[in-house]
């Protein structure tokens, strides 16, 4: 390879040591510098882009970008577990029966017995005792037990006070005459003295837990998710007159099981709910139902077990 001076540029031998134009010492051209520690001919290897700012700069940035994934992946995933978490939720909530509380009891009772506790409510509060159609009433004078219960009518305002009137027949006597007055009326119907009307189911109490219960004796028979109360049945008319004591002690009597409670005349009645179409369920026609699937439920051992019948068919059993 020719050399040339670095002074006057004449090109001269490759073995010579000085210029032979101006004699000027001429120079070896430098070598090359080697390659770095650790790297190699061809190597693959390349250091990581830089920035405006340095390397330490373009470092920073790449670890950046990663932790940015690194949140969002966090972010993602808590999301999705929440959702999981939500969803679970919602479909337990969805499986799980409607709470048996008062309002959705009453609402069931009253759609479930419609008139039937109204009909036999009314004729346990209708008085039937004697005839209540006569305008005049005659009590002979040593009927002790008549003689009381219409003074208690006459405390209440229903009759007026006896007076005493002679017998005219075979057998002459003196009698006790009392005669009704315009209040009764208003709590007559017929024959019959009615101290409260316009029944109706106004509560449901005492509400125990859901507990299954077996429509048959064996052990694969259907089970039915059932619930125990009471019914309030109440009078929402009720007579003002009972809330005289000598008056409300001799008609309580005569309407057992039922109280007097500011001032409406009320029964409680022991029912028991059934699961239905994922909505509690009452009433006799709902029993009735029941109470076929329990006897086909006996695979027709021919005995008649009741267990399962721990509230009335129909009002008539209360």
């Amino acid at each position: 390879m020719a050399l040339f001076c670095t002074k006057c540029g004449t090109r001269n031998e490759t073995d010579a040591v000085f210029c032979d134009n101006c004699g000027a010492a001429l120079k070896a051209p430098a070598a090359a510098p080697p390659p770095p520690d650790g790297a190699s001919h061809g190597s693959s290897f390349e250091f990581p882009p830089m920035n405006e700012g340095g390397g330490a700069g373009a470092v920073s940035g790449a670890k950046a970008k990663n932790v940015g994934a690194s949140k969002k992946t966090i972010y993602t995933s808590a999301a999705l577990c929440g959702l999981l978490v939500f969803g679970g939720a919602a479909i337990y909530f969805v499986l799980q029966p409607p709470a048996a509380n008062s309002a959705r009891l009453l609402a069931a009772a009253k759609a479930g017995y419609g008139d039937a506790i109204t009909v036999q409510s009314k004729r346990e509060l209708c008085l039937s005792n004697m005839d209540y159609s006569n305008e005049k009433l005659n009590v002979g004078e040593y009927d002790r037990s008549t003689q009381d219960w219409l003074n208690t009518l006459v405390a209440a305002g229903l009759y007026s006070p006896p007076v005493t009137v002679n017998s005219n027949g075979f057998f002459s006597g003196t009698l006790q005459q009392y005669v009704t007055t315009p209040e009764l009326a208003k709590y007559r119907e017929g024959r019959r003295l009615c101290v409260g009307k316009d029944i109706e189911i106004a509560d449901v109490v005492d509400i125990e837990k859901p507990a299954e219960e077996s429509l048959g004796r064996d052990s694969g028979a259907s089970k039915l998710l059932t619930v125990k109360a009471k019914l309030v049945v109440q009078a929402a008319s009720t007579a003002p007159w009972l809330e005289n004591p000598e008056v409300h002690d001799a008609v309580m009597r005569q309407i057992e099981g039922w109280e007097l409670k500011d001032k409406k005349l009320q029964k409680q009645v022991a029912d028991t709910f059934g699961l239905r179409d994922k909505q509690w369920a009452t009433g006799p026609a709902y029993k009735a139902e029941l109470e076929k699937q329990y006897r086909m439920g006996q695979r027709g051992e021919g005995r008649s077990d009741r267990s399962i019948r721990a509230y009335p068919v129909n009002p008539q059993d209360y």
